[in-house]
């Protein structure tokens, strides 16, 4: 639900573009969290697609701005 609410702010959509960055980070926590839960193989490229969010957004600051343009 996180991600979705992150995908909104990208379009504009009901939720404030403010709040893309927790919303990114939120769903990061979350996801690792189950991944790791239910840790197997398969947990490997969704772990690392978490990383890479994370870089993304605290890393490289990208912005709801510089997403749209």
């Amino acid at each position: 639900m996180l991600f979705l609410a992150a995908a909104a702010a990208v379009f504009g959509w009901v939720v404030p573009a403010s709040w893309f960055k927790w919303l990114v980070v939120g769903g990061v926590a979350v996801s690792i969290v189950l991944q790791v839960a239910w840790l197997s193989g398969w947990a490997v490229l969704p772990l690392l697609v978490d990383a890479a969010l994370l870089w993304a957004v605290l890393g490289m600051d990208v912005t709801v701005a510089r997403l749209q343009g």
